[in-house]
């Protein structure tokens, strides 16, 4: 293959989520950062010769300024002959396609290519690319992606403040106020006797390591957990219920993270007892 992002050497069926053996299926796979996935498969009933390939586009719809956006193409040929795959891009103003033109695929072999696009648009833009696929026995294969361009929150960066940017969560609230540049959490939930606030952030997972965390003036528990968008339920326990007071640095476990590079997530921050309160002295990610 040429072009300067060369094949990873996965095999297909390590994918997750998989490969579909049959059907033309069109699956948009939902994860925290949007749509994730699409597969164009192979007819039920259609011969293998009018369609002998099976492609797996694999996007996330946000990209880092000055970043990449890569699409994965999963191919499989169950030729006796190579297969070449020619690639078609385009994209919207500030987007550059980088990868290569085409790939090649050896007799029976299944491959992983990644598709690179270079992003030079400016934080805040909506920005758009095409990819066609075209290669011998009908194969051809168009998607359109759609994506934002953030500004990950950086490493050592203080989030903490301002209290304003922390929102009661609907399920179950809390109060969040600045007293002497602190960060205070009230807990003001009708229902039960704990709450949170959150606060909506950009983080690129293939950089933050762990959340740093300083807490004092603790009156009850605290704990923090991370909700994906738009779902509104935790999915991630940073640190559970805890009375302590000081300085923790709070790993964040990839194995219960199922996306990469830059994803829109939120951060809660918890007080838990009747008339709970902590106060948050800082709040930073750890690359």
């Amino acid at each position: 293959m040429r072009g300067e992002n060369p094949p990873v050497p996965v095999p297909v069926e390590d994918l997750r989520p998989g490969w579909l053996p049959n059907g033309i299926i069109g699956e948009e796979l939902y994860g925290a950062g949007g749509p994730l996935a699409f597969a164009a498969e192979l007819g039920e009933g259609r011969r293998k010769e009018e369609k002998p390939i099976a492609i797996l586009f694999t996007r996330r719809n946000l990209a880092r300024e000055r970043g990449r956006f890569v699409v994965r193409l999963a191919c499989s040929n169950p030729r006796s002959e190579p297969m070449r795959l020619d690639i078609f891009a385009s994209a919207s103003e500030g987007v550059i396609y980088t990868g290569p033109k085409f790939v090649l695929l050896r007799p029976e072999e299944k491959r992983l290519f990644l598709l690179p696009f270079a992003v030079r648009a400016g934080e805040g833009r909506v920005c758009s690319a095409r990819l066609k696929v075209e290669g011998e026995g009908e194969i051809d294969e168009t998607l359109p992606f759609a994506f934002e361009v953030v500004r990950p929150v950086k490493a050592g960066e203080e989030i903490v403040l301002p209290a304003r940017e922390w929102k009661p969560v609907p399920l179950y609230p809390a109060e969040a106020s600045e007293s002497y540049r602190l960060l205070v959490v009230r807990e003001a939930n009708p229902y039960g006797h704990f709450g949170a606030v959150q606060r909506e952030l950009v983080l690129d997972l293939d950089e933050v390591e762990s959340l740093v965390v300083e807490v004092s003036n603790v009156k009850g528990k605290w704990a923090i957990k991370l909700a994906s968008l738009p779902e509104v339920f935790d999915f991630s326990t940073l640190q559970s219920d805890i009375e302590r007071e000081g300085c923790f640095i709070l790993p964040l476990d990839r194995a219960c993270l199922p996306w990469r590079g830059p994803v829109r997530l939120r951060l809660r921050l918890f007080a838990i007892g009747e008339g709970a309160e902590v106060r948050f002295k800082h709040i930073w990610v750890k690359g």
